[in-house]
């Protein structure tokens, strides 16, 4: 157990070394001055705040600008949902879709998740997913107070925060309806299941 928690410690320094190593490339490159430019020595880190800084204004603004017409569409079928493929339409800061037909924008995803959600199969459907879930995390849970492997325990708490972070993040970024999402719950329910069975036996 002492050579794999070595093991660990290896690898994390090397994870370390690496991420610091790409953040220092990242730094030296956006600071340099770009060829050709202006006296001003503008380097391509401020060409890349300044279009950062416009998209995450248009995105943020776009997001709040969706809140009111996705609860519209809600109280339509707020118990069992419109229906997947549901589509809302309204009025977006994107000045890519300014420019074509006025900011007016059609789409079926959106980035409220739990609207989202509950705007496709009801409240009914999200409580019947969100149950599902905390199923899931209540088992993780007692696994934690009875496991005596440390690589078990340390796993089960992994598999419980990123749970808890995804479901969290659903507020604002669509996750758990996304494939990513599902593919995470999926195999947390599996790895959980099998360790409990394991425990059982």
């Amino acid at each position: 157990e002492k050579v794999k928690w070595k093991r660990i410690s290896k690898i994390s320094v090397i994870i370390i070394a690496v991420v610091i190593a790409e953040l220092a490339l990242i730094t030296i490159l956006v600071n340099l001055p770009l060829p050709g430019g202006s006296s001003d020595g503008i380097s391509a880190g401020t060409l890349v705040k300044e279009r950062l800084t416009t998209t995450d204004e248009a995105a943020l603004g776009s997001r709040f600008q969706l809140f009111k017409p996705l609860i519209t569409k809600f109280f339509d079928n707020p118990v069992i949902g419109s229906g997947f493929g549901t589509t809302v339409t309204y009025q977006t800061l994107d000045p890519r879709t300014k420019d074509i037909n006025g900011g007016w924008y059609t789409s079926y995803s959106f980035e409220w998740g739990y609207l989202d959600i509950v705007i496709k199969i009801g409240l009914i459907g999200l409580l019947v997913y969100l149950y599902f879930i905390w199923l899931i995390i209540k088992d993780g849970i007692k696994l934690l107070k009875i496991t005596k492997n440390k690589e078990e325990y340390l796993l089960i708490l992994g598999l419980l925060f990123s749970l808890i972070a995804l479901l969290i993040t659903h507020i604002s970024t669509p996750y758990i309806n996304h494939p990513l999402g599902i593919f995470l719950i999926i195999i947390s329910a599996a790895i959980l299941n099998t360790l409990k069975v394991k425990t059982l036996e």
